[in-house]
């Protein structure tokens, strides 16, 4: 049953991606897909994860139009001299407390990550993806 769901939604992106982005601005069909609760963004964070680059480069046209997407957002709504430089936004992370005391450990450190980041304006939306509400007492939020 859950197979059968994906391969519908794999012929959907299949079938509809390149019209999206014929009709869509700068790539947003890749963001609009990279969004849904689907396929695509359960395999993209795989594959960045993984860092195996024979599988990012079978993938390279959507990260690429993600990229380009988020890039231009970005320039498009970013300055430094402007007020948006001070807008807040939030992530939420469900990890395990020895990973948690790690990055307390390293504060102030360079992170490197090998994915995209989902953010949010909302820190409700941030405190359910954190798994706030989980009484797991392994885990940090």
């Amino acid at each position: 049953k859950n197979n059968r769901r994906i391969l519908d939604e794999i012929n959907l992106f299949d079938s509809s991606y390149d019209d999206l982005l014929k009709n869509s601005h700068v790539n947003e069909a890749s963001i609009q897909w990279y969004t849904k609760d689907c396929f695509v963004s359960k395999t993209i964070n795989k594959i960045l994860r993984s860092n195996d680059v024979d599988r990012m480069f079978k993938f390279r046209h959507i990260l690429t139009d993600i990229y380009q997407h988020l890039n231009m957002s970005y320039k498009q709504n970013h300055s430094w001299n402007s007020s948006s430089s001070n807008e807040i936004f939030y992530r939420g992370q469900l990890i395990t407390n020895e990973d948690f005391d790690y990055l307390k450990q390293i504060r102030g450190s360079i992170i490197s990550m090998n994915t995209f980041l989902s953010t949010t304006k909302s820190i409700q939306v941030a405190l359910m993806y954190a798994g706030r509400y989980l009484n797991n007492k392994d885990m940090a939020s």
